[in-house]
């Protein structure tokens, strides 16, 4: 059977074929679609008996009555569906029925002469089942979101638990250092199956910054030396002469990339160690990254390298995966402009890849300066209905010498309506995207109106970018992931030095 495109373009034809014939008014009146002939001005000056079955109205109600204006409405935002472009147009309309029963239809007309002849076939099941789609892709995503942070929100309570008291005595710090470590392997492997989902929905969305591209490899390598270690791992980086310091890309997908590539390389290696390669080809403002990252593990077997970027691929007799982490590489790779291949020989297996990114024309060598704090007297807000979380981001910040005095805290909407009208400019307010009373980007709301010059930084338990994207617009210029890290405060407060 043909679909309505097919048969309304067989339709055209066919009145093409049949104007001038005297049979032609009987054909139409035959025909399962319902047909409309107008005048110049629109207004209809015949229609046919499929036309009064489809709507309601009968001959003499829809004769002289205008298209657009008194029958059909576009779905789009055009003021009118007359006049008919180059002789034809097509596009999908709402008809008002008799009874009020709003039906879509597709809408195909024609024009000869001073005559337009319009076909409506009935696609309501087809835009019903359009809006669906869409409603469950809205509800997919926003279950993603809220599955994230609901699942995350305890095991950041715990490893924020734990951080606030691991400088106790030893034999305390080991084991909490343990449930801190079985913590984070939890919150890695629900990342992975989050991610997975929507890379498996198409939603990928890029988010390009300005970032120095030397610091990010140096806190991604510092980041996974603890996994290295419990292996006995030697974990090494270097990076080429002639690669560029600040990049643009998006940096928070590239960071998935490695933590993926390099954690598989530190699974899969029983001894010796794991070295990451940077290198990079540039051409003006462009610039193509390379990264090897080589292990000394027994070597991958072909018909194995090639599963290897399979969903739910798992390295035999390994636990601590999912099989998704590689699988979710190859599609980010992709996203980034790059591909990714696997070498693997006796001696230990490479991976390989690269990804396209810009070169900034306003980079300056070492512009941020990592390690600096802002002035002692900074005031600092903390907006955050945890206590544990704020208590976290607190001994972090004092750490990173700003005065106890000048740390200010609000755990909710309220809360922090008051400690903006007190006589305080804060320079930096760190705020949760999800509050009792409220959401994060209300309080950020509040926060930029009071004034444009805080820096505002989005904490959330949620790895979906939807969360930084409605803080960016709220006035949110930063955002780190809970549990907080003392490397992530410490680059919040060198970026602070820049502004």
């Amino acid at each position: 059977m043909k679909n309505p495109e097919q048969r309304i373009d067989l339709l055209g034809e066919l009145l093409e074929d049949l104007r001038g014939e005297q049979s032609y008014s009987q054909i139409l009146n035959n025909m399962q679609a319902a047909v409309l002939q107008l005048d110049g001005e629109g207004r209809v000056t015949w229609c046919n008996n499929a036309w009064s079955r489809l709507s309601g109205y009968t001959q003499d109600e829809t004769l002289g009555k205008h298209i657009s204006e008194d029958l059909l409405r576009t779905n789009r935002n055009s003021d009118s569906l007359i006049p008919v472009v180059n002789n034809a147009t097509r596009t999908d309309c709402i008809l008002t029925c008799k009874n009020g029963t709003a039906l879509c239809v597709d809408y195909s007309a024609s024009s000869s002469s001073d005559t337009t002849t319009v076909s409506l076939f009935d696609v309501t099941k087809r835009c019903e089942s359009e809006r669906q789609r869409a409603m469950l892709d809205r509800a997919r995503s926003n279950f993603y979101s809220v599955i994230s942070h609901d699942l995350r929100a305890p095991l950041t309570t715990i490893i924020s638990t734990v951080k606030a008291v691991q400088n106790m005595e030893d034999d305390v710090n080991m084991g909490l250092t343990r449930i801190e470590a079985q913590s984070r392997y939890l919150l890695m492997m629900l990342d992975e199956v989050i991610e997975y989902s929507k890379v498996e929905a198409d939603d990928i969305r890029i988010r390009v910054r300005a970032f120095n591209l030397h610091d990010f490899l140096k806190d991604e390598i510092y980041n996974l030396q603890s996994t290295a270690k419990e292996k006995n791992l030697r974990l090494d980086y270097a990076i080429e002469p002639d690669t560029p310091i600040y990049i643009e890309t998006d940096d928070n997908k590239l960071g998935k990339i490695l933590q993926n590539i390099v954690g598989y390389a530190i699974k899969h290696a029983e001894e010796g160690k794991v070295t990451v390669n940077l290198g990079a080809q540039t051409d003006g403002k462009h610039c193509k990254l390379i990264w090897a990252i080589k292990d000394s593990g027994p070597g991958i077997s072909p018909d194995r390298a090639e599963r290897l970027f399979k969903p739910y691929e798992q390295i035999e007799g390994k636990a601590g995966s999912v099989g998704l982490g590689l699988a979710i590489c190859e599609r980010l790779v992709r996203s980034l402009g790059g591909e990714i291949i696997v070498n693997s020989g006796p001696n230990g297996n490479e991976m390989i890849f690269h990804i396209t990114a810009l070169i900034p024309e306003t980079a300056q060598e070492e512009h941020r300066q990592r390690g600096k704090i802002p002035p002692v007297k900074a005031n600092i807000l903390i907006v955050e209905d945890s206590r544990l979380e704020s208590l976290l981001l607190r001994t972090f910040l004092k750490k990173a010498g700003v005065i106890d005095e000048n740390i200010y805290y609000a755990e909710s909407l309220h809360e922090t309506k008051e400690m903006l009208s007190k006589d305080v400019h804060f320079d930096v307010a760190f705020v949760d995207v999800m509050l009792e009373d409220g959401d994060g980007e209300d309080a950020a709301m509040l926060i930029t109106s009071a004034s444009i010059d805080t820096y505002i930084v989005a904490c959330t338990a949620s790895t979906d970018d939807s969360d930084y994207e409605k803080m960016t617009n709220a006035g949110a210029s930063d955002y780190i992931i809970k549990p907080a890290t003392k490397d992530a405060i410490d680059n919040v407060l060198a970026k602070l030095n820049d502004i």
